[in-house]
């Protein structure tokens, strides 16, 4: 059995809430490459764009990107590394569990990515 374990809980169609564990394994950080930050602390996918105007406004921009003074936590891990389902080590009995859970991290990250978007436009 793994040592690592991702706990979720899930409500039925009569509102009875079970808690349920899934076999986990730690993997390297696919938004900051293991690092622990990002620049800014954004993903990849809301890393900014600066342009030579940029620069010439601010001289010190460059050092302080290259030297990670702008650095922030990353905002998908924890210092540089994630917990995962372990696939390898699911059982039969649990796949569906697994389904379920994979619905629900989607249905998040959709939440977050509309919430991101609501607060850019000034919600």
């Amino acid at each position: 059995m793994s040592r690592h374990s991702i706990e979720f809980r899930r409500e039925d169609s009569e509102g009875v809430e079970t808690s349920h564990k899934l076999p986990a394994k730690w993997v390297i950080c696919g938004t900051c490459d293991g690092d622990g930050t990002t620049v800014f602390g954004w993903g990849r996918g809301d890393a900014a764009v600066h342009t030579q105007e940029d620069f010439d406004e601010d001289p010190d921009l460059m050092d302080d990107l290259m030297s990670g003074r702008l650095d922030k936590a990353c905002p998908d891990c924890e210092k540089g590394r994630q917990l995962v389902v372990n696939e390898d080590l699911l059982k039969a009995n649990n796949l569906e569990l697994y389904k379920l859970w994979m619905k629900a991290e989607k249905d998040e990250r959709e939440y977050q990515a509309m919430c991101r978007s609501e607060r850019m436009n000034g919600a």
